[in-house]
């Protein structure tokens, strides 16, 4: 039964801020109203239908890396990302059919999921532990977070092994780690947190917006939110209040376009961490993957998780990319 959309929504309330505010992205992106929307309710289900007869060079699946693009398919990208993340997270899913010239997107999610704010947004007491390596930033970042009232700070650190030995005696529920430490890298910090303490919520300081295809890594890592430095400090509270319970908190107009260049310069290569450059350098010398595992102490998976990263970060698509780079750079590649 097709019912306008102002009807599929509960008298006592609306969609949750922030499905709503990723489909609003999303429209906007493609130059579309919610006037757009086809609305159909169950008996337990409201389903949002959004059919587009004109190209909107949306892509079929929503963790596709992209290259080239417009700042209008990045809102698209990122919107899509956002609404398949949430929905999953409210018992809900999301369906994307059709060809080059005409979409069907259907959002479907349980009534109880609407009606009520989601459940990070509650006063439940933020038990917080942050590892950032400079001393100045973090002490910046504490004094805006500590004015909250429900933001208890139990640790803090800036190495990744001063964090593993102090979590399980502080017990936090959310961690802000920076992505670059000097110990390590912050990704790999996390996961190694997160096998030990899986309930643990676990918010990612980069440099910059990241690309969808970076973003995919850390969520299947188990982050829950990821938080460039260029973003505000309001912006990393609101991240803060989403994830404090488990949820995913994926900010629609966070997503960039990644390097579209096929030789990444110097730069790119230092920006990687200590232990990425390691592992590429191992690669480009042709070192089984097995053999570097036993050398770096990690598992197999590990190592192809770094071997991912690296590719996302360098612009690469296959090892001889990866190969060749090192050989032409060997000599300015020494950090």
């Amino acid at each position: 039964m097709e019912i306008p959309l102002t009807d599929a929504v509960p008298s006592n309330g609306t969609l949750p801020d922030a499905i709503q505010s990723a489909l609003d992205v999303l429209l906007s992106a493609s130059g579309m109203s919610r006037d757009h929307l086809i609305s159909e309710q169950d008996e337990d289900v409201t389903t949002l239908r959004l059919e587009a007869g004109k190209n909107l060079h949306l892509y079929s699946h929503v963790l596709s890396p992209m290259a080239r693009v417009s700042s209008q398919l990045l809102k698209q990208q990122g919107a899509l990302l956002a609404l398949y993340i949430m929905a999953q997270q409210q018992g809900g899913q999301v369906l994307l059919q059709g060809g080059q010239q005409r979409f069907t997107l259907e959002l479907s999610l349980p009534l109880r999921a609407l009606g009520r704010e989601p459940a990070a947004v509650t006063k439940d007491d933020i038990r917080l532990y942050v590892t950032i390596d400079k001393r100045l930033y973090r002490d910046a970042i504490l004094y805006q977070l500590l004015l909250e009232e429900n933001i208890d700070l139990v640790g803090e650190s800036a190495t990744g092994v001063d964090t593993l030995e102090q979590l399980p005696t502080v017990r936090p529920t959310v961690l802000i780690i920076e992505e670059a430490l000097q110990d390590n890298d912050g990704l790999t910090i996390a996961e190694v947190a997160l096998s030990n303490h899986p309930a643990l919520s676990v918010l990612l300081l980069v440099e910059r917006p990241v690309s969808p295809a970076r973003l995919a890594i850390y969520l299947e890592s188990g982050i829950k939110t990821v938080v460039a430095k260029t973003q505000s400090v309001q912006e990393l509270i609101r991240s803060l209040h989403y994830i404090r319970n488990g949820q995913v908190y994926v900010d629609a107009d966070s997503c960039q376009a990644p390097a579209t260049t096929t030789s990444p310069d110097l730069e790119a290569f230092h920006a990687l961490s200590a232990r990425e450059r390691e592992v590429a350098r191992l690669m480009a010398d042709r070192v089984a993957f097995k053999t570097i595992a036993d050398r770096l102490g990690v598992s197999y998976k590990t190592v192809h998780s770094y071997k991912d990263r690296i590719f996302i970060k360098m612009g690469f698509e296959r090892q001889p990319d990866l190969m060749l780079f090192m050989k032409r750079f060997r000599n300015n590649l020494d950090s």
